[in-house]
């Protein structure tokens, strides 16, 4: 090493971090291994993908690759990092991605790999040479790294880690104790005096004390840059192409006929002479990469523990992310037998959220978590909302509904005090079970809005609308039932109509005319052959309406439906007001 050149560079080293300095590179990678890892079920993160896409490969040109700029201020350093002096990509760069997933699979065979040997030793070894310091374990780690990790028995990792903690919590080598006594104790203090600047960007201690692990960090992390804008000066006079700048090293565009023994001696030799310390060079083999590593096994031994894993992790709450990794791992599987294993796991997931409806078509069974109760007819827009698309395919079906009612009256059940949705309400209909089950809870302001609204607090008219509800729930195609209800304008008679349909038939089988001429016109788009139902909401003037209806009846008894007085049951009631809307509440069923 030389001494007098480390000096000049470290009397320098604040100064050459203000002047904005940048450095331009072109990054290459395999335009091939990049589609593979595009590919729909590579077994790459969704999100990984997207960014790769949108932020490298939309900016990669085949001929002169992706430009990058890298800068020691850089909007996408994190915010409140404690680190100086460091060359970061302003884009997004191969420097900032995962070397097993990314890297290593777009470098080989493009890029040549040329790595700092023992960077962080050999680096700080010239800081103690510069205040005329020496660390016996520092210098054999350099000169002898095998040697030193035997005799000092540590591991790579913790050796490095040793130089950076001012206070170790494990046992020591003398040798070591030595060392980090002169770091940390001789050294520190006086690189504090000297670089206030690169003070400012260290982390500190309770009590304001700066970390002087930290310290050293922060000025090993400055004289590393320097090194490296001398490697790219090097590269680019002797014909190479740098592309690529790592924090201990540069990757170079492949030239085996340039970068050879000789060039990488020629570099360590002029880094020396520019900066002073003594950085071996060597180059580092690129391995082809095996692409991503699922965390997940190819065979699922036990599908249901998985599922029930899973949402044990999420505390019961549905997570799409997961659901598509599973997806993804399990189409991208080779053998059936994986493949099936996985299915079966992902169904025993998707099963505790979601469950198609056989009964009703497009409708499902769904709750946001497990200690959620199900919610019927879930429309198709919800579950769109929540799971991805590949995913609908997967839901179990219902063969057997998870409601399960039959009882003889309205009212609380024997069974868990649930309200009954089915009985034989009219003479001459066979009753059906529905084979459902609603909690008594979840309808009770329908309930409400149907006896103190529609029903005017009166409990005839409040049975008759739930018998004629049960009469359409009882038949599951077009009967020929109708319900012509009239009441003043505003009453909510419109709102009844789409809670009737919505969430009481589950889908669409009852049609709505406004008035009862109109349906007899044949003005209105109602046809009670084709409809389960008919709701009329508006009509004028009691006689006018019991002449509609015996319209209605003769014009149904001319057709294949039969009518009779037996089959009608209607409630009157007479109201009275001075505006001139207000009349007898009707509610009319027949067949």
């Amino acid at each position: 090493m030389n001494t007098a050149k480390i000096a000049a560079t470290l009397a320098n080293i604040e100064t050459q971090f203000e002047d904005g300095r940048r450095v331009v590179l072109h990054e290459f990678i395999s335009v091939q291994k990049a589609l593979e890892l595009l590919e729909r079920y590579s077994g790459i993160d969704r999100e990984e993908k997207r960014q790769f896409k949108t932020q490298y490969m939309a900016r990669y040109s085949k001929d002169s690759g992706k430009e990058t700029v890298y800068e020691h201020k850089t909007t996408l350093r994190n915010v409140g990092e404690k680190k100086f002096g460091r060359l970061y990509p302003t884009s997004k760069s191969l420097q900032n991605m995962s070397k097993e997933t990314f890297r290593n699979p777009l470098t080989h065979g493009v890029l040549q790999d040329l790595d700092m040997v023992g960077a962080a030793p050999s680096i700080l070894r010239g800081v103690l040479a510069h205040y005329n310091k020496q660390s016996t374990a520092l210098d054999l780690y350099v000169s002898d790294r095998p040697a030193a990790l035997g005799r000092y028995k540590v591991d790579k990792t913790k050796f490095l880690a040793v130089l950076f903690n001012e206070f170790p919590t494990y046992a020591l080598h003398p040798e070591l104790v030595e060392m980090r006594r002169v770091l940390y104790d001789e050294v520190a203090p006086r690189v504090q005096r000297e670089f206030p600047d690169i003070v400012k960007f260290c982390k500190t201690r309770g009590g304001g004390a700066v970390n002087k692990g930290s310290l050293l960090s922060n000025l090993f992390n400055a004289v590393e840059s320097v090194i490296l804008m001398k490697a790219v000066d090097y590269c680019r006079a002797h014909d190479v192409v740098p592309s690529v700048l790592m924090f201990d090293g540069l990757m170079v565009k492949r030239d085996p006929e340039r970068v050879t023994e000789r060039f990488l001696a020629g570099l360590h030799a002029f880094t020396i002479q520019e900066t002073g310390f003594d950085v071996a060079w060597a180059e580092k083999p690129i391995p082809a990469g095996t692409g991503a590593k699922s965390s997940l096994p190819n065979f699922c031994e036990d599908p249901l523990k998985f599922a029930a894993d899973q949402i044990d992790k999420c505390d019961g709450v549905y997570k799409d992310r997961l659901a598509m990794k599973v997806f993804e791992h399990m189409v991208s599987r080779k053998s059936e037998e994986d493949q099936e294993s996985w299915m079966a796991a992902l169904i025993a997931y998707l099963g505790e959220f979601a469950r198609k409806d056989l009964k009703v078509a497009g409708h499902y069974y769904f709750r946001r978590t497990t200690s959620d109760p199900w919610e019927l007819n879930t429309a198709g827009e919800v579950i769109d909302a929540v799971f991805s698309k590949p995913l609908v395919k997967l839901f179990p079906q219902v063969k057997g509904r998870i409601f399960d009612l039959h009882a003889e009256k309205w009212g609380p059940s024997r069974d868990n005090g649930l309200i009954i949705e089915h009985f034989n309400a009219f003479p001459g209909f066979k009753a059906k079970k529905l084979d459902r089950k609603v909690d008594e809870s979840e309808i009770k302001l329908y309930l409400d809005y149907l006896l103190h609204v529609c029903a005017r607090g009166r409990e005839p008219e409040y049975t008759h609308i739930l018998k004629w509800i049960q009469a359409l729930l009882t038949t599951g195609k077009a009967n020929g039932v109708m319900l012509i209800f009239s009441r003043p304008r505003g009453c909510g008679k419109g709102m009844f109509y789409t809670l009737l349909c919505k969430y009481v038939l589950a889908t669409t089988t009852a049609s709505r005319s406004t008035t009862l001429a109109s349906f007899m016109n044949g003005s209105s788009m109602c046809t009670s052959k084709t409809s389960s139902s008919c709701l009329l909401t508006k009509s004028r003037g009691f006689k006018a309406q019991r002449a509609q209806f015996s319209k209605s009846s003769r014009t149904r008894s001319r057709t294949s439906t039969r009518s009779s007085t037996k089959s009608i049951r209607a409630c009157t009631r007479r109201g009275t007001s001075t505006t001139g809307w207000a009349r007898p509440t009707i509610l009319t069923l027949f067949r």
